[in-house]
């Protein structure tokens, strides 16, 4: 009976102990999470003057409070999306908060802005960017002091891909420009050739001339 009892208190501690290890793997593994995973930005009807935003939902999963750390980012070189480049200036984009605070179960939006300066706009068309904002949740920081160099965890990254207008170059005005200059050129060509023949007729005139007049004295 004692060897029976000895086992049945085996089992139920090695049952305990795993319960307890899944439960501890499933709170660490819950973490947070945030949607969209991506992000398609078509700028439109040229660069509008408004500030373009677009919206992030973060979820705490956690049954526990915690800060998330919000980053813009280049993408890593080797998962840049083929045809993407990095945007000239990461300051074009910007979150309305770089940390924010997420009670247990808790779910926010996060705005991102794209801010593209006026006197940049006229070079930046027929552009694609891929930019990263990045989420990571922070240890050991508060929202008083974010540089006391937290330990960051569990890092997601939204990934945005920025594509700008698109500016058709005008076909029409480059076939009226050809033919303009083609026109222009044969006029050219037709005028130096008019000029250079009634130069030369007016010389072998003159030439005629002087001939005739001098047989004319000699008789």
């Amino acid at each position: 009976m004692g060897n029976v009892k000895r086992t049945r208190l085996s089992i139920y501690f090695i049952f305990a102990f795993i319960i307890i290890l899944i439960l501890s793997l499933n709170s660490a593994s819950a973490s947070f999470s945030v949607w969209p995973a991506k992000l398609d930005i078509s700028v439109n009807n040229d660069f509008p003057d408004q500030v373009i935003t677009y919206k992030i939902q973060v979820n705490n999963k956690n049954p526990y409070e915690t800060n998330i750390v919000i980053k813009i980012q280049d993408p890593l070189p080797h998962r840049k999306k083929e045809g993407y480049t990095n945007i000239p200036d990461l300051s074009w984009l910007k979150t309305n908060e770089s940390l924010v605070n997420f009670k247990a179960g808790e779910s926010k939006f996060i705005d991102i802005f794209l801010v593209i300066p006026n006197d940049q706009k006229k070079f930046q068309y027929n552009e694609k960017w891929e930019v990263w904002v990045s989420f990571s949740e922070a240890r050991n920081e508060s929202l008083e002091s974010p540089e006391t160099g937290a330990t960051l965890v569990n890092a997601v990254a939204v990934r945005l891909f920025i594509n700008t207008p698109i500016k058709e170059q005008n076909i029409q005005g480059q076939v009226n420009f050809m033919y303009l200059f083609f026109v222009l050129f044969i006029v050219g060509i037709i005028v130096f050739l008019y000029m250079k023949i009634k130069k030369t007729t007016a010389s072998k005139k003159k030439s005629s001339i002087f001939y005739f007049k001098r047989n004319k004295k000699n008789v």
